[in-house]
């Protein structure tokens, strides 16, 4: 008060000897704030239904991504003492972003795959009672659906006061791309893995490989056949502090045969042949959303929105690099797009896929840059169409393999393999 006395004008002062005490005042003033009282001897039935239930498992309680109802399932578990999938520590995991995406995707097979990649994880509850503040219309009458026709992976085991319970089926897995995520305790406890490994076809052109990591460390490479085979793997310590573990299997298989001279494999007008089997996916929003460039067998394309590309050596096959370009949202993007397929020497190939909307931001030097290995199709003005291409470096334009329309897009080069993949079940961890 002295401090503003001594610098402001006579009329101000007897202002601010009046104002400074009342917002002290205000400062100071207690009242009640709404909170709601949680009765921890009256719990709601769901929680003591799963109170009961036996074994060491995982639950995922939806809707979510809100700290009051994660805080409340976060406090209801010191009750039925199982595990969360989800939860309130102050940030939000990458991981769990992807988990409420699956949970909003569902019932794509992809989602699902997530979904089950959680170990131990059994019972997705869903909680009518929050339905209508949290969850979008749309999704609210999907799962509203839901409760009385699960989609496939989902079975229904009953509505137990406000929740409805779902199991997550185990059922055989085919995929090219298998995994299992688990915290440090449980596989400190249990750290050998069990397993049912097999393959949906065998086909005496190919030689299949599955590789297996943990932790980013391999672990080993297998040789799966059409006939089932039980695997047995030790997982090693070190065991991340503050992350989860992740167990991957990965398909991959290599062509027998020369492939030169193959017409199957020629890639367009460009005089070069591919390598290895190439099956390339484009299909914008409106038409399945998706971006896939599978190399034998294994997925190249980041699968983002807007451009992916994928770069092969010419020799082998081998994924040399692969990005994504977000040509919808920004016209840096397509500099950055055009600037990586200039700085590549001739003859590499160049395989490109859109997935969403690609073509909003996009550039003349990033169409010229696709002239640069064959393109000739300028997408420009044309929203959400879909547009895949696979051409080589220094080919003239036109030459490459291009297609381009407002529909999902879909070519082969090589054979269509992409029915065989590994057959997983009867994973556990002992």
């Amino acid at each position: 008060m002295a401090w503003l006395q001594s610098r402001l004008r006579e009329r101000r002062v007897r202002y601010a000897l009046v104002g400074a005490p009342i917002a002290l005042l205000i400062e100071y003033i207690s009242f009640p704030l709404p909170y709601e009282t949680i009765r921890w001897n009256d719990p709601p039935p769901i929680y003591r239904w799963l109170a009961q239930e036996r074994g060491d498992i995982a639950i995922l309680e939806w809707p979510s991504a809100n700290d009051d109802i994660d805080s409340r399932y976060a406090f209801w578990s010191l009750l039925h003492q199982k595990r969360l999938v989800h939860g309130v520590s102050g940030f939000i995991p990458e991981f769990t972003r992807d988990v409420w995406g699956a949970m909003l995707d569902l019932p794509d097979p992809e989602a699902l795959a997530l979904l089950r990649s959680i170990y131990p994880l059994r019972y997705v509850i869903l909680h009518t009672q929050f339905s209508q503040a949290y969850l979008h219309p749309e999704d609210r009458a999907r799962w509203e659906r839901w409760t009385e026709a699960p989609p496939v992976g989902l079975t229904r085991v009953g509505r137990i006061g406000e929740a409805v319970v779902f199991d997550l089926e185990s059922t055989p897995e085919r995929s090219r791309k298998w995994e299992r995520t688990f915290s440090s305790d449980w596989v400190a406890a249990r750290s050998n893995a069990r397993l049912s490994l097999a393959l949906t076809r065998e086909d005496p052109a190919i030689r299949p490989t599955v590789k297996v990591s943990f932790n980013e460390r391999p672990v080993t490479e297998l040789t799966p056949t059409r006939a089932p085979v039980h695997v047995r793997l030790r997982l090693p310590p070190p065991y991340p502090k503050a992350d989860r573990n992740r167990l991957r299997f990965q398909f991959d298989y290599r062509v027998l045969r020369a492939t030169t001279g193959d017409p199957r494999y020629e890639i367009g007008r460009t005089g070069q042949t591919a390598p290895a089997d190439l099956s390339v996916t484009s299909a914008s929003q409106p038409y399945g959303n998706r971006a896939s460039i599978l190399v034998n067998g294994i997925e190249g394309a980041p699968n983002h929105r807007g451009y992916n590309v994928v770069i092969l050596e010419p020799g082998s096959g081998s994924i040399l690099g692969r990005e994504a370009f977000d040509t919808f949202v920004a016209s840096a993007e397509s500099r950055r797009l055009a600037r990586f397929i200039q700085d590549l020497p001739r003859g590499m190939m160049v395989v490109a896929a859109i997935k969403d909307e690609g073509v909003s931001q996009l550039t003349e030097e990033a169409v010229e840059a696709f002239r640069a290995v064959g393109g000739k199709v300028d997408p420009r003005g044309s929203p959400f169409i879909s547009h895949l291409l696979i051409g080589v470096k220094g080919a003239p334009p036109g030459a490459a393999i291009e297609l381009a329309g407002h529909r999902r897009l879909e070519r082969v080069v090589g054979v269509d393999r992409r029915d065989i993949m590994m057959v997983v079940e009867d994973f556990h961890l002992e």
